[in-house]
């Protein structure tokens, strides 16, 4: 600092005041420095924290985006969720859809080997007894030939038919939508087409709350096949002189059908697999029925497709089928 030191206004000197400021400035320097080291190591720390955080996000989306990949290339896996948030939910989601996809693959691909075993026996059928036919022109022989010739096309034919219901039902679900239908309506219509076979084997209907009136929405085609379908196999293993027992009734938002027949229970090992493509039993009693294998199949897809569930229970000699489907129904 410089004062000037004055004598009657006149300039006589000037006076300096000085101080080292070289420790201080060093102070500060040191101080300066240290904050920017901080503040490097801070931005440090924060930048492997962003990466870690980036890394265990986007490290299970990698995961799903190459198992999804994979599942495009028909390898099922799943993926270990370590996490409990929203990816974790979403991991879980995913390995939820690979198992129902695997399972419904699998399904698929054992249903066209069934498929073609069971064209192939008709078909085998009818072309060896045509050969034989053509080569022996005896007249009994003809009959019994053509007869055969007849069933084994017909065999076929339902076959057929029933393997273009299981294509066509997820499209026709969409294509035709749905509608009110009367449950009530199905199976009396279904008890009247069946009267034929019920006159045969004199079966005696009990048919539980006959006077309500009983509505679902659905798609009314496949919700005919679905009660079509379980009354004619009520009918087609029950005893000869005994009662089928349907109950129809109403339960929170859902309908509940149930129907009952006296005949040979269904042994365990077929009820945990009854529902699956080509099932038959293999006793006598069942394995002797001219059916399928795909009747309940359909069965459990119409059901499947109308968000509802089906369950078969079987004791003694009575088997009972469970339908439960939601009045309210969205595609």
């Amino acid at each position: 600092l410089i004062y000037g030191v004055y004598s009657k206004e006149n300039l006589i000197g000037k006076m300096v005041v000085i101080k080292d400021y070289t420790s201080t400035f060093n102070n500060d320097e040191a101080t300066k420095n240290l904050i920017i080291r901080l503040i490097t190591l801070m931005y440090f720390i924060l930048f492997i924290g962003i990466y870690f955080i980036i890394s265990k996000t986007t490290k299970p989306i990698e995961s799903l985006k190459n198992s999804l990949r994979k599942i495009a290339e028909g390898s099922y896996e799943k993926i270990e969720n370590k996490s409990k948030d929203e990816i974790g939910e979403l991991i879980e989601t995913f390995n939820f859809m690979s198992t129902k996809l695997k399972k419904k693959d699998e399904q698929e691909k054992m249903l066209f080997r069934n498929i073609t075993h069971e064209l192939k026996t008709p078909l085998t059928s009818i072309s060896g007894y045509a050969q034989i036919l053509k080569e022996n022109p005896e007249v009994d022989f003809r009959d019994k030939s053509l007869d055969r010739i007849i069933s084994e096309s017909n065999r076929m034919h339902g076959l057929i038919v029933s393997i273009l219901d299981i294509s066509k039902q997820s499209s026709d679900l969409e294509e035709y939508g749905v509608e009110e239908v009367s449950l009530l309506d199905l199976i009396k219509e279904n008890i009247e087409k069946l009267s034929s076979k019920i006159k045969l084997k004199d079966l005696d209907f009990e048919i539980e709350n006959l006077g309500e009136e009983f509505k679902v929405v659905g798609n009314k085609y496949y919700l005919n096949v679905l009660m079509g379908n379980l009354i004619d196999n009520a009918i087609k293993y029950s005893f000869e002189n005994s009662k089928i027992r349907l109950d129809l009734m109403e339960e929170e938002n859902k309908l509940i059908f149930s129907i009952e027949n006296e005949g040979q229970a269904i042994d365990e090992d077929l009820r945990n697999k009854i529902f699956e493509p080509f099932t038959k039993g293999s006793t006598s009693a069942f394995a002797n029925k001219t059916s399928s294998g795909l009747g309940l199949y359909i069965c459990k897809n119409i059901v499947d497709s109308h968000r509802g569930e089906i369950i078969c229970e079987s004791n003694e000699n009575k088997s009972k089928f469970t339908l439960k489907l939601p009045k309210s129904y969205n595609l």
